[in-house]
């Protein structure tokens, strides 16, 4: 019976541990501005679930609530979240024909990069460039496409005056 418990112990221990985060600025910043009220698990257990839009309004609200960072160290930490704790493709006909037309050329998740940078006339203008240099996408594929990275990936909000 002793085994049983110490086994599940140890398989609990298991499943609580964290991979280790990238090295870089972002992870310096992360450790310091944000592990001060927060444990890692409680940023790392959001792994798949934000976009940059939303690794930025977090931000955003923790400094409103009075997490201490420097202008500078803003995007930084949010293209760290965005990098490291990437959101998931979710799952439709726009990430099948992501997956079908791109990742002949690249990695579907290269397209993050774009993430809380484009527009949806960016994307159309980006799958048209594509298009233009070889990629196999019919007109209707390419309006799936493009409708799929603007609602994944939406377009920043313009700044709010104080």
């Amino acid at each position: 019976m002793s085994t049983i418990a110490i086994a599940a112990a140890a398989w609990g221990a298991v499943q609580n541990v964290q991979p280790p985060l990238p090295e870089g600025e972002g992870k310096k910043i992360l450790e310091t501005a944000c592990t001060v009220c927060h444990s890692l698990k409680e940023v790392t257990k959001f792994q798949g679930y934000y976009a940059r839009e939303n690794w930025r309004d977090i931000v955003r609200t923790m400094i409103a609530d009075g997490a201490e960072l420097k202008d500078a160290q803003i995007p930084v930490l949010v293209d760290y979240l965005t990098q490291t704790f990437p959101k998931n493709f979710p799952d439709g006909e726009g990430k099948n024909v992501l997956e079908k037309a791109c990742t002949g050329c690249h990695a579907a998740s290269d397209v993050r990069r774009f993430d809380g940078y484009y527009g949806r006339d960016d994307w159309q203008e980006l799958v048209r460039s594509m298009i233009a240099n070889g990629a196999s996408l019919q007109p209707d594929q390419a309006t799936i496409l493009v409708d799929y990275l603007a609602s994944v990936f939406p377009a920043p909000k313009p700044a709010t005056a104080k």
